[in-house]
């Protein structure tokens, strides 16, 4: 008897990322009613590609912008019987100009945290643990933003952490 295997219906890793984006830029969601009530309402997001010529660090001109990167996590948990749970993170980038105090960025930052967790409890239908696989997410590393104030005198806030996504696939044979 040969072994075949059939591909996957949807990849859930693509899936993951195309999913993340769309939750984001939710307009029924905090982060986007946010930016949109502090008038900065051309939110750029750039996922599984580089955002042009300007690589990883969009120019404050295309900000607020975010920028989704899958990354590495090098663990499988083989828990033996057809349950591996394999890693998948997503790391998350945000960039957008202080105007006048840090407070605008610091609850910006907060509002895309709780976008991107909103429905995360079982059973509020979370875009995210919907998908096929998926067990669990969770951050992973700091979340506290990084304000700076550039000798050009227009500050710049700056948040970065990795999702960490637990997918439960019988890839393991």
């Amino acid at each position: 008897m040969s072994l075949t295997l059939e591909p996957l219906s949807e990849d859930p890793w693509g899936l993951i990322v195309d999913t993340l984006k769309t939750k984001i830029e939710n307009s029924d969601l905090s982060f986007v009613k946010y930016l949109d009530s502090i008038g900065l309402n051309d939110l750029n997001v750039y996922h599984q590609r580089a955002p042009g010529k300007f690589g990883w660090d969009p120019p404050i001109s295309k900000c607020p912008a975010i920028i989704l990167l899958a990354s590495a996590f090098p663990s499988v948990d083989d828990r033996g019987a057809g349950d591996e749970r394999w890693y998948f993170s997503v790391t998350v980038l945000f960039k957008m100009p202080v105007r006048r105090d840090a407070q605008e960025a610091f609850q910006a930052c907060h509002e895309l945290i709780r976008t991107i967790f909103a429905g995360w409890r079982p059973g509020t239908l979370d875009p995210l643990s919907a998908i096929d696989g998926v067990g669990a997410y969770a951050i992973d590393g700091n979340i506290a933003p990084d304000i700076a104030d550039p000798e050009s005198g227009r500050g710049v806030a700056r948040l970065a952490f990795d999702l960490r996504f637990r997918l439960n696939q019988q890839i393991l044979g």
